[in-house]
């Protein structure tokens, strides 16, 4: 794996700056909070929670998938989550069964709002 350096030194100086003006105003860290959880309520917006009870051994494997596919492709830019592998895992199973089962023919999975984010 290669490591774009100054790409690396860029996100840490863009990361201090943001810390800096975010620490020198307090005011500026509710109104960033309070934006954080109004995007992450519209994102949700849509969003259905169900409860699902899953095996040990496979909540396992979803937990070794966490850091690899967080230090990935465009996965990099997110916080990559338990639930955010379950959902990949049932946006790309889904769209295999849908394939498998003729209900769509397209060679390329539908992406939904939130797409795949398969990492290139």
């Amino acid at each position: 794996m290669t490591v774009d350096l100054v790409r690396e030194r860029r996100i840490r100086e863009n990361l201090a700056e943001l810390h800096r003006l975010l620490t020198e105003n307090p005011k500026r860290v509710e109104r960033v909070s309070a934006w954080l959880a109004e995007q992450e309520a519209e994102e949700m917006k849509n969003d259905e929670a169900i409860t699902l009870r899953l095996p040990k051994d496979l909540l396992d494997e979803v937990d070794k998938l966490v850091p690899k596919i967080g230090s990935a492709g465009d996965f990099k830019a997110t916080r990559v989550s338990r639930s955010t592998v379950i959902r990949l895992a049932i946006f790309r199973g889904i769209a295999e069964l849908l394939m498998e089962f003729g209900i769509v023919d397209d060679a390329v999975p539908s992406k939904g709002k939130r797409g795949t984010g398969r990492a290139k």
